[in-house]
This record gives C-alpha cells, structure tokens and sequence, in this order.
C-alpha cells in the first residue's frame, strides 16, 4: 500500500496561489500525497485517466474541473496513448491565503465534483467558471505587462464561485453536538427506566414477603 506524503504550496513569484499549465504529452504520475492548500483542476483537453481524491477515482474529460480540498489523499496518472493533445489547469490556493480572505473557509468543504447533482443556478455558475479557467489560461501564455494583475483577477474570481459549492462543516459539527445530547438523554432515561423496573421488582418481592409473613401469622 503506497504512503500519501505531506506538500507545502508556495505560490508562484508575484501570484496569489501556485499555478501551473500542463501542456505536455508525457506519461505521468504523481504519488499519493496530501497538503492543506486547496486544489483546483481544470482539464481544458485530452484527459486525466486516474485522478484519486480522497478514495474515489475519475477518469476526466474535456472541461471538467476537480477539486481537492483540504488534507485529502490525491493522486494522478495519465497514459501516454491518446491522439488529443493534453492541456489541463492546477490553481492551487495556499491556505493561509484561504483563511485571510473567508475565514469560513476553515470549516467548509467545496463541492463541485458532481456536476450531474447541481441545480440549474450552479450548471450556470459552473460554466461561469469554466470561462474564468480557460481565460487564465490564456493569460498565462500572455507577454502583456500586466499578466500577473490579470492573473490574480482570475484566480481570486475562481475562488468566489467556488465559494458557491461550499458548505460549512460547522453545521455538521453542531448536528455533531445535538446528536450526542439526545444519546446521553437517551442513556438517561434508559437507566431511569431501567431503575423504574429494579424498584417495580424490589416491590413486588416486598409483596411476596408481606404475603408469606400474612400466611405464617393466619397458621398461627
């Protein structure tokens, strides 16, 4: 069984998260490993045949993005066998910068890699978001002198949206709560019966006794 390991993301000089275009037609794989930051993976051709996240596996295709969140387990593997070229995106978010703009953020999870359970309004926002990532991409192959500005406008315009397909870990974290109170009042009342049913017995060999002792004296 492989071992994930620990990343440290640093951004790229200039950038407000670590960018990369994956352009080439290589074979690659990139080992179990986890880090806090939050990835985001834009796959704009060709495909990525194995992307773990967190124990599931997809196969990507054209214009699907991936997320992974925070500490969870991700691998990739891509086979050198396909006709199309491949160009994927990887914006990854540190996480103290994650923090510094929604502190949120540190009891949240981003969903997005379902795209067949969103709603109508999220299919639009996906989409909305497709065009930020492929806009960035082009910025990236820019020699403009304000490719970096443009940069952090798409990557600071990605995470709103994202922040869209999020939900708060603190609402599970107070069903948490409420769901161990009802069980200690469940266990409560489960020894107050329990003890009702010792005090009913206790009561009815008390009866048994002033019975037997009502026996014995009529004998006499």
């Amino acid at each position: 069984m492989e071992q994930s390991q620990h990343e440290v993301i640093n951004p790229n000089q200039g950038l407000l998260s670590f960018l990369i275009v994956h352009d080439n037609q290589d074979s690659t794989y990139i080992s179990p490993h986890w880090h806090r930051a939050v990835e985001l993976s834009y796959t704009l051709k060709g495909s990525i045949d194995q992307f773990y996240v967190a124990g599931e596996n997809f196969q990507t295709h054209s214009g699907q993005i991936l997320v992974i969140n925070t500490q969870e387990v991700h691998s990739i593997r891509v086979l050198k066998h396909k006709e199309e070229s491949n160009l994927a995106l990887t914006i990854t978010y540190p996480y103290p910068f994650l923090i510094g703009q929604c502190e949120k953020i540190a009891y949240s999870r981003f969903d997005i890699n379902h795209p067949e359970q969103f709603s109508a309004e999220q299919k639009r926002a996906y989409k909305e978001l497709q065009k930020i990532l492929e806009k960035i991409v082009l910025d990236c192959h820019s020699d403009r002198f304000d490719k970096n500005l443009k940069l952090n406008l798409g990557i600071l315009k990605a995470l709103e949206i994202l922040i869209d397909f999020s939900w708060w870990m603190i609402f599970l974290q107070l069903v948490g709560i409420i769901v161990c109170k009802l069980l200690s009042a469940l266990k409560r009342l489960t020894n107050i019966c329990s003890n009702i049913t010792k005090t009913i017995s206790i009561w009815k060999i008390w009866q048994h006794i002033a019975i037997f002792h009502v026996l014995i004296w009529l004998d006499f």
